[in-house]
């Protein structure tokens, strides 16, 4: 009876093993396509960022001109650029983006190894990075297109939250 009685527990422990095996490559497929959404997200960012500097000295130099305009004096082109300048320095996301783009590597490491232990809570953590540096992003964007993809970002970011919940 004891004999019999271990070879089903091992039995049922292969089985869980499996399912946790399949559940787990299930979850890291899904993990993947939600970094694979944060990527393009951040790619789409990245383009658009630097137009915000050139969109900003526009609607400035037609505000000044036409405010001018109306007291009769010339355009001061230095000043233009200065303000332009600072605006670009204060709006810059290069580095949220770059660091964005580490810590999804980071999180598919974390996916791909063979950790000995649990890799949930430094998932977690990682998914905390990730909306920290997307907070920054969207608390930098003076541009409605832009602003609208660090929603959708900050959804997709949602939505890998959730399954990284499911990871031990």
């Amino acid at each position: 009876v004891k004999i019999a009685l271990l070879a089903a527990v091992d039995q049922a422990l292969d089985v869980v093993i499996a399912m946790r095996t399949e559940e787990g490559s299930a979850l890291a497929e899904t993990v993947e396509g939600h970094l694979v959404q944060i990527e393009a997200h951040r790619a789409t960012l990245s383009t658009r960022a630097p137009r915000q500097a050139a969109a900003y000295r526009n609607r400035l130099e037609t505000r000044i001109r036409e405010m001018l305009k109306t007291v009769d004096l010339p355009t001061d082109e230095g000043r233009i650029l200065h303000e332009v300048a600072v605006f670009a320095e204060k709006t810059d996301v290069a580095e949220e983006l770059a660091r964005l783009a580490g810590h999804v590597a980071h999180v598919r490491t974390l996916v791909d190894g063979d950790a000995k232990e649990g890799v949930g809570r430094r998932l977690d953590f990682m998914c905390q990075e990730l909306n920290r540096e997307t907070n920054t992003v969207g608390s930098k964007a003076q541009d409605m297109a832009m602003t609208e993809v660090v929603v959708e970002l900050k959804g997709e970011l949602e939505r890998l939250r959730e399954q990284i919940q499911n990871v031990e």
